[in-house]
C-alpha cells in the first residue's frame, strides 16, 4: 500500500528512521495539504497514513481505520492557544480546553492497547 504523507514526506521519514524501516519509502505515495483528506483517503484503502491518536480516535473506535502498526514517535509540530480578548466566556473555555487536554494526554487505552503511543 502506499503512504499517504500531510504537507511534506518528514513524518513518515521520521517513522520509517525510528521503525527501522527502509528510508527510501517515504519518498513513494501522494501528499496532502489537508490531514481530513488523509484520513478519508485511507478510509478508502488509498493507502496507509500516520495519524494524532486525538484525530483518529473517533475513526478507530467507528471501525473506519485500523491502527496497523503500534510503534510511535513524538511529533515536532505543536500546537498554540491563542485568543483576542478576556472575557470571561473566553477565559472559561480556554481553562476548560487546557483541562481537556491535560486530561486526555493521548492515553490511547480506548485504542486497541496502544497505551504506549505517546507524542
Amino acid at each position: 500500500m502506499p503512504l499517504l504523507h500531510y504537507r511534506d514526506r518528514d513524518a513518515w521519514r521520521n517513522w520509517l528512521r525510528s521503525a527501522g524501516g527502509p528510508a527510501a519509502l517515504a519518498d513513494t505515495g501522494e501528499i496532502f495539504a489537508d490531514p481530513n483528506l488523509i484520513l478519508e483517503a485511507a478510509s478508502h484503502r488509498r493507502g496507509v497514513a500516520i495519524g494524532f491518536l486525538p484525530s483518529i480516535a473517533s475513526h478507530v473506535a467507528s471501525g473506519r481505520l485500523a491502527i496497523i502498526d503500534r510503534h510511535a514517535i513524538r511529533s515536532s509540530h505543536r500546537y498554540w492557544l491563542v485568543r483576542t480578548n478576556e472575557d470571561s466566556h473566553t477565559l472559561r473555555f480556554c481553562d476548560w480546553l487546557v483541562a481537556e487536554a491535560a486530561n486526555t494526554h493521548l492515553s490511547g487505552s480506548d485504542l486497541s492497547g496502544t497505551d504506549n503511543a505517546r507524542p
